[in-house]
């Protein structure tokens, strides 16, 4: 029995495997963040979105952009949203959203120049 197990996690080694489920694409952001939802899945699939742009601003915010007025966070998170539908094509939309995210919030949100929160 284990040597059947070895065989076929030495199959998973041949090609990288990428961790699909808590990715999500621009688009994806996008309608979840600005469609005001209706059924229990929309608001599930709504706080799944809140959420993922929560952990990006979490890992990257005082280094990577630098927020400094006041906004509910639930609030930025649209207003990302929102600027992103306006500032990308569907095509590009169809990208993970992290990067996209990320790039908005250094746009709107840039730190000084040592790169710090003030």
């Amino acid at each position: 029995m284990l040597g059947g197990l070895s065989l076929a996690c030495a199959g998973l080694h041949a090609a990288p495997y990428v961790y699909p489920f808590n990715t999500m694409t621009g688009a994806d952001v996008v309608a979840r963040l600005t469609v005001d939802p209706v059924t229990d899945s929309d608001f599930r699939e709504r706080d799944r979105a809140h959420y993922y742009v929560a952990g990006i601003k979490d890992a990257t915010q005082g280094s990577l952009w630098c927020f400094r007025r006041a906004l509910l966070p639930h609030e930025l998170n649209t207003e990302v949203a929102h600027a992103l539908k306006q500032r990308h094509s569907a095509a590009a939309l169809k990208a993970n959203a992290a990067p996209l995210v990320l790039d908005e919030l250094r746009r709107r949100y840039p730190c000084d120049g040592a790169g710090a929160a003030r």
